[in-house]
């Protein structure tokens, strides 16, 4: 399942940027279909993709897996 309206698309770089320098992430870009941008998980083969949206294009969709890290950066780069 997937999580709606948590990441907004202009932080999609700075979310990447973060995953490599604090949490020590793999992370890769993608422009295939829908897709956006993939992060690897520590220890883990898969990779989780978060996703553009028709609907609403100013938020991505993020994977279950992804939404405890993405609520983490929010929290930590709030002002």
């Amino acid at each position: 399942m997937t999580a709606r309206n948590l990441l907004h698309v202009s932080r999609v770089q700075e979310f990447a940027t973060w995953c490599e320098t604090v949490k020590g992430l793999k992370t890769r870009p993608r422009d295939v279909g829908y897709e956006i941008l993939q992060v690897q998980p520590k220890g883990s083969t898969l990779w989780h993709t978060l996703f553009r949206r028709e609907h609403m294009p100013e938020h991505v969709t993020v994977p279950w897996a992804l939404e405890p890290l993405v609520l983490n950066f929010i929290r930590s780069t709030k002002s």
